[in-house]
């Protein structure tokens, strides 16, 4: 895949912040008063958004969880990945575990 050697530290970075670090960093960005948030506030005449509102923590709880799916997708394609390298098969019987058959 291109771009793989800086994508991995990228989304990795993540594990080196806490939940604590984060959320502040969101709500300094985008909370009521955030840079973002009165940057486009600015420029629109608009509030773009309400950093407490039910739908923008769902939003932003699934970004914090980015990390965790890559961690485990990325095991689970390199495991296909070296059994279609041990036996080689069309991708649909990789996909469907039946690889060896």
């Amino acid at each position: 895949m291109p771009g793989r050697q800086w994508l991995e530290p990228v989304i990795l970075v993540r594990y080196s912040f806490s939940a604590v670090v984060l959320a502040f960093g969101y709500v300094v960005a985008l909370g009521p008063v955030g840079i973002l948030t009165t940057s486009f506030k600015e420029w629109t005449g608009v509030v773009p958004c309400n950093l407490y509102s039910f739908p923008f923590l769902v939003a932003i709880a699934g970004l914090t969880h980015v990390p965790h799916v890559y961690l485990y997708a990325a095991a689970a394609l390199r495991g296909l990945a070296a059994t279609s390298r041990r036996r080689p098969a069309p991708p649909a019987r990789i996909l469907e575990g039946r690889a060896s058959t």
